[in-house]
């Protein structure tokens, strides 16, 4: 008995406690109900019988009660426009009348200066200088066709530098024609011909600015004097 008692006090006096394992927390989550409709094939075709009945009904009645009407248009042809007791029967349109209207104020026709201006224009049989100046010795209209030259001299007043053309003509035709450079404020040339044998008759030399003349001059070539040839003696 008193080694049971002593084996009772010396054990001891509760088991130990086993680890519990913590199980680790589940998330939260709050349930949503998934809602999933499901149209079946014979509620669309009773949906589309439906909608096929009511367009007919829907037309008829708006052409029945609800007639559509079209809109009036003026027309053209019976409109008329306003007359005045001054007017003329055929009035030109109201633009044009307009501007028929305007009352301009100033010339009628404004002339640009022209580029060129000719000072001097002479014909002759040669040219001398006198200081700084050209000018024509044997000047004339009439001029003979002994192989002689005949010069035309120019002198231009200009703004600024240009060209001008001397054109000689015979007989209406172009025989000879030459361009020369101008120079600002004022400026002489000339040019020549030699007059053969053959080149008898009317003449006439011209200053071109482009496609205007500025001025010109005519002047005649005679053939040369011939000798008359030697009498026969009437003795012999």
């Amino acid at each position: 008995d008193i080694i049971l008692k002593y084996q009772e006090l010396n054990k001891p006096s509760a088991p130990p406690m086993k680890a519990v394992l913590s199980e680790p927390p589940r998330e939260s989550f709050r349930f949503r109900p998934r809602i999933q409709t499901r149209v079946g094939p014979r509620v669309l075709l009773l949906s589309a019988l439906l909608i096929s009945l009511m367009i007919p009904l829907y037309i008829f009645h708006g052409y029945v009660y609800q007639p559509l009407k079209a809109p009036d248009l003026p027309v053209l042809s019976r409109q008329k426009l306003p007359t005045s007791a001054a007017t003329p029967e055929k009035e030109n349109p109201p633009v044009i009348h307009q501007i028929n209207q305007i009352e301009l104020i100033g010339p009628k026709e404004v002339q640009a200066e022209p580029f060129y201006k000719i000072s001097e224009a002479h014909l002759g049989t040669g040219i001398e200088s006198e200081g700084s100046r050209l000018t024509v010795v044997g000047r004339g209209s009439e001029f003979r066709c002994e192989n002689q030259k005949v010069y035309f001299f120019t002198r231009i007043m200009t703004p600024r530098e240009g060209k001008i053309h001397h054109v000689w003509r015979w007989e209406g035709e172009e025989f000879h024609r030459i361009g020369m450079v101008v120079k600002p404020p004022e400026w002489s040339v000339y040019s020549y011909i030699t007059l053969p044998p053959a080149r008898s008759g009317n003449w006439k030399v011209e200053v071109w600015d482009g496609d205007k003349i500025l001025t010109h001059l005519e002047f005649k070539a005679h053939q040369p004097n011939l000798s008359p040839p030697p009498k026969k003696d009437s003795s012999t």
